[in-house]
């Protein structure tokens, strides 16, 4: 397995590429990683286990339709109690506050992205590596539709940029670097420019897709960023 940027364990038969600002690919059903337990909190039977995570799932939903809505500044965590049908203290059951559902949202993102930027060793050509990279990331979104299109509204809010600020840099380097080993395997010499626009236009892309869905032209849109870059 050859991974870029950072190592990670899972898939031992999979070559990696981890591209990721897009904040793709959020699982369908929403259905995120069961986190909940906590440090010197008590064990629970499976039952109990299954309904604490859809409470938590349900938080982490009315959560993002809150923030898009009215904006993360005007969105208080009574707001998310009352829109969760829960009370406020047992919501602090599960979260701190607000800032930790924004970056338990994120942090989803980030782990489902990963999953979905894996490129099959079947695939052994870069050209045929990048094709599988476009096709995937455009399948994720079209699986979350509903996600992005809040998501991308949040993201955009300046309290949300400057909370997540270091996660966000982060991410940016981390997406560039493997767009740049990308790059490298399809022969360009000038990679971290060609990156530069390749991020840009598959997150201006993908944005676009999410807002107009119903008429946005995808596959046009696929074969011609894949004839663009395949050098």
């Amino acid at each position: 397995m050859t991974n870029f940027a950072f190592p990670l364990s899972f898939l031992p038969c999979t070559r990696l590429y981890y591209v990721s600002c897009f904040n793709f690919a959020i699982r369908p059903k929403w259905d995120i990683l069961n986190d909940c337990s906590q440090s010197g909190k008590q064990l629970l039977m499976p039952k109990s286990k299954t309904k604490s995570a859809d409470k938590r799932e349900k938080i982490i939903k009315v959560s993002l339709q809150l923030f898009a809505k009215y904006g993360y500044d005007s969105t208080t965590i009574r707001m998310i109690a009352q829109e969760s049908g829960i009370s406020l203290g047992l919501l602090y059951n599960y979260f701190n506050g607000k800032n930790e559902v924004l970056k338990v949202i994120f942090d989803m993102s980030v782990i489902d992205v990963k999953n979905s930027f894996m490129i099959p060793e079947e695939h052994s050509k870069p050209e045929k590596k990048f094709e599988h990279l476009v096709d995937q990331i455009f399948q994720a979104v079209h699986k979350n539709l509903l996600f992005y299109k809040l998501f991308y509204t949040v993201r955009m809010q300046p309290s949300v940029q400057k909370l997540l600020a270091k996660e966000l840099s982060s991410l940016h380097a981390f997406i560039l670097a493997n767009l740049e080993s990308m790059l490298v395997e399809l022969g360009y010499s000038h990679y971290q420019e060609e990156a530069m626009v390749l991020y840009g236009c598959l997150d201006g892309c993908s944005n676009q897709y999410v807002q107009h869905s119903r008429s946005y032209p995808i596959d046009t849109v696929k074969s011609g960023i894949a004839r663009r870059f395949k050098h």
